[in-house]
C-alpha cells in the first residue's frame, strides 16, 4: 500500500513526471487564456473610449466651424456689402457734384444738357444701389433717411440746372447756398451714419466668430487632453495587468514546487 502511494505521488507531483508537466502546462494555458480575454476586453473598451472621444471632438469641431462659417457669410453678405455699396453711392454723388460744378460754369445750353445726361446716368447707378441695399440691410430706417435726403438733393439739382439754362446765376447761387449745399451735408451725414451702423454690425459678427473660434479651440484642447490622458492611463493599466499576471504565474509555479517539496 505504501509503495502504491509513493508511486502515485511520483506520477502526479514529481517535477520530472509527465503528468505533473502536463497539469502545470494546462493550468498555465488556462491562465494565459484568461489573461488574453481580460486584455482583449480592456483593449476593446479602451479603444472604444478613445474613438468615442475622437468622434465627440470631430462633431464639436464641425459644429463650431459651421457656426464660424455662417457668421462670416452673414458678415460679408450683409454689413460688409452694405458698406461697399454705400461707399459706391458716395463716390457717385461726388461725381454728380463735380458735373454740377461744370454745368454752373458752362456757357452753352448744349454743354449743360450733355452734363445733365451724364448726371442722369450716375443717378441710375445710385437708385440701383439703393435697391440692392434695401434687400440686405437690417437698418431700413436709416436707409430711408439716406434715400429721402438724396431725393431732395437730386430734385434741387434739377432746379439748379434749369436756372443754369436760364442764365439766372443769382437765383442759382442763392438756391445752392440755402438748400442744395445744406441738403448735400445732410445726405453725407445720413449715409455716413448708415456706413457706421453697418460697421458696428460687422464688428458684432466678428466678435461672435472669434468667440466661437476661441470656444472651439478650448473644447478641442480639453478633449485632446482627455484622449491623451486616457491613452496613457490605459497603457499603464495594461502594463500593470501584464506584470501582475506574470507575478501570479511565478507565484503559482513556486506554489507547485512548494507542494511538491512537501510531498517528498
Amino acid at each position: 500500500m505504501k509503495n502504491i502511494l509513493i508511486y502515485i505521488k511520483n506520477i502526479f507531483f514529481d517535477k520530472n513526471s509527465i503528468v505533473f508537466d502536463k497539469c502545470f502546462i494546462i493550468k498555465n494555458i488556462k491562465i494565459m487564456k484568461l489573461i488574453k480575454e481580460i486584455v482583449s476586453v480592456r483593449l476593446i473598451l479602451g479603444f472604444g473610449l478613445v474613438l468615442s472621444l475622437t468622434l465627440i471632438l470631430a462633431i464639436v469641431g464641425i459644429s463650431k466651424t459651421k457656426k464660424i462659417s455662417n457668421l462670416a457669410t452673414i458678415m460679408y453678405k450683409h454689413p460688409m456689402k452694405v458698406i461697399k455699396i454705400a461707399k459706391n453711392i458716395k463716390a457717385s454723388v461726388f461725381a454728380i457734384q463735380s458735373y454740377m460744378n461744370k454745368a454752373g460754369i458752362a456757357n452753352y445750353i448744349v454743354e449743360i444738357n450733355a452734363l445733365k445726361s451724364t448726371i442722369k446716368e450716375y443717378e441710375k447707378d445710385v437708385y440701383y444701389s439703393f435697391e440692392r441695399i434695401s434687400k440686405i440691410t437690417k437698418d431700413s430706417l436709416q436707409l430711408s433717411r439716406v434715400s429721402d435726403s438724396y431725393e431732395n438733393w437730386s430734385r434741387l439739382n434739377a432746379e439748379l440746372i434749369d436756372l443754369f439754362k436760364e442764365r439766372d446765376r443769382e437765383k442759382a447761387l442763392k438756391l445752392y447756398k440755402k438748400e442744395v449745399e445744406v441738403e448735400a451735408r445732410t445726405f453725407n451725414k445720413e449715409i455716413s451714419l448708415l456706413i457706421y451702423n453697418s460697421k458696428k454690425d460687422a464688428e458684432i459678427y466678428i466678435k461672435k466668430a472669434k468667440s466661437n473660434e476661441k470656444s472651439m479651440i478650448t473644447t478641442t484642447s480639453i478633449l485632446l487632453s482627455i484622449i491623451f490622458i486616457s491613452g496613457i492611463l490605459f497603457v499603464f493599466y495594461i502594463i500593470r495587468k501584464l506584470s501582475k499576471t506574470e507575478e501570479e504565474l511565478k507565484m503559482r509555479g513556486e506554489l507547485e514546487l512548494w507542494k511538491k517539496n512537501l510531498l517528498y
